[in-house]
């Protein structure tokens, strides 16, 4: 079994909800420009990225559809890579990061972005 690790990693500022400077800005905004950062910063090529699965709480209105696969749009990953939005409430992120390594263990792919999205102000 292959071993999987934790590459990289990004977050967003934190600020007030509603009333904060992000408070304008939708959550697949943010979670792309967290995306964009950590393929940036890692210098992973994105062709090799087998998957996007991101933890969503409440996935409805701003936040809902498939915010994994509109994200990795904008953040300008490749149309052909998939997008997977996750719900477990609390542990929708942690969740993912689980998905991905469980992939990696069986050898369904090398490299995965796992992640987790949430906006208050939404």
């Amino acid at each position: 079994m292959t071993k999987a690790v934790i590459a990289g990693y990004v977050r967003t500022p934190f600020a007030f909800a509603r009333k904060g400077p992000l408070a304008a800005t939708r959550p697949d905004d943010l979670a792309a420009i967290a995306i964009r950062a950590l393929v940036d910063r890692s210098g992973l090529d994105p062709a090799l990225i087998e998957d996007v699965l991101m933890g969503c709480a409440y996935p409805e209105g701003p936040q809902g559809n498939n915010i994994a696969r509109i994200a990795s749009l904008l953040a300008g990953l490749p149309q052909t890579l998939g997008g997977a939005t996750l719900n477990r409430f609390c542990g929708s992120s942690m969740y993912t990061i689980h998905m991905a390594a469980g992939q990696i263990a069986i050898g369904a792919g090398d490299a995965f972005i796992a992640a987790g999205v949430e906006s208050m102000s939404s």
